[in-house]
């Protein structure tokens, strides 16, 4: 799992997901999220899952505890660009009736 982060001129804060988001790959970026949650100044923060080639659970369970840490800190979080299995799954569990999936 990879994380590349960029600002839009916007303000908006963008994070680059590619690889896998599963166990190993969460291990990977969890605390480089806890870090981004607790410090940015972005008022939107969106997850472009754009290349991400899998999702389990462990990855769903990660997103939902970055957004709430967001949501605490009043910012807002959308997913971006998911595609395939990873979109597949977070249809499945409804996840855009708490975090917008665009």
């Amino acid at each position: 799992m990879d994380l590349k982060f960029t600002n839009t001129p916007k303000g908006d804060l963008v994070l680059k997901l590619s690889g896998k988001l599963d166990t190993e790959g969460c291990a990977t970026i969890r605390s480089a999220l806890k870090i981004i949650s607790n410090s940015t100044d972005a008022d939107r923060v969106k997850l472009d899952m754009e290349e991400v080639s899998f999702l389990d659970l462990s990855g769903v369970k990660l997103i939902v505890a970055f957004y709430k840490r967001l949501n605490a800190r009043e910012r807002a979080m959308e997913i971006i660009s998911a595609n395939g299995q990873p979109l597949e799954l977070m249809d499945y569990l409804h996840i855009d009736h708490a975090i917008p999936v665009l």
